[in-house]
């Protein structure tokens, strides 16, 4: 599915040309925000999508005692967006963006390490600052992406930004899924299988921050 949206995009004519005007997709502000959201939903995805139910099979936690555990993640995460405007106009997008995906990409890191049965404060902690790293990034990849982009353009570009977020949730998760299914099947437990796909998410958001610092953009810092 994923290649067949990737071929859509570049290459199938839709009336005059591609469905993505080459305007939109040509700056590399453009790609380099639309990385970084891309990769910091994957991190997301998976505590959001995954986290949840292991809290709650690893630790017997209840609903309710799961859902105030990410708050741990959900609260921070508003602060971000919060600061990410005053950081993007201090920092400039790009290093905003890079910044935050590796605070994002190392709360995640921290948490696989320790383990999702590690002690509640260790396991909190890992998750607020995942949190607050994504929450700036998700602000900061959209001013980043949109930097460059004609005002005549920015509704295609946000519906290809946003498109793109989604499949970074989408496929994360799926891919995640494997990785703990694969893990668990080879004689690993529950806690090694979650563990693996958080620090493969870790991984995937710093991978973001890579791409956000590969090239300079000096319209966006």
């Amino acid at each position: 599915a994923l290649g067949a949206v990737l071929v859509a995009l570049s290459v199938v004519p839709f009336g005059r040309g591609p469905l993505v005007s080459g305007r939109v997709t040509a700056p590399w502000s453009f790609r380099a925000g639309t990385a970084a959201a891309t990769t910091s939903n994957w991190g997301s995805g998976v505590v959001f999508a995954l986290v949840p139910p292991a809290l709650a099979a690893v630790r017997g936690l209840s609903v309710l005692e799961t859902g105030m555990v990410l708050v741990a993640f959900s609260a921070p995460f508003a602060l971000g967006g919060a600061v990410s405007g005053p950081a993007v106009r201090r920092f400039g997008g790009v290093r905003t963006c890079a910044g935050a995906s590796l605070v994002q990409a190392a709360g995640l890191a921290g948490l696989g390490l320790a383990g999702i049965d590690a002690p509640a404060g260790v396991v909190v902690a890992a998750l607020a600052v995942a949190g607050f790293g994504n929450g700036v990034v998700y602000s900061a990849a959209t001013s980043l992406a949109l930097a460059d982009v004609a005002t005549a353009d920015a509704g295609e570009a946000s519906g290809v930004l946003t498109m793109w977020r989604l499949l970074g949730l989408t496929v994360g998760v799926a891919i995640s899924s494997l990785v703990v299914d694969g893990l668990t099947d080879r004689a690993f437990g529950q806690v090694e299988g979650i563990d693996g796909a958080v620090l493969l998410a870790a991984a995937v958001t710093a991978a973001g921050a890579l791409v956000a610092v590969r090239r300079p953009v000096t319209s966006a810092g």
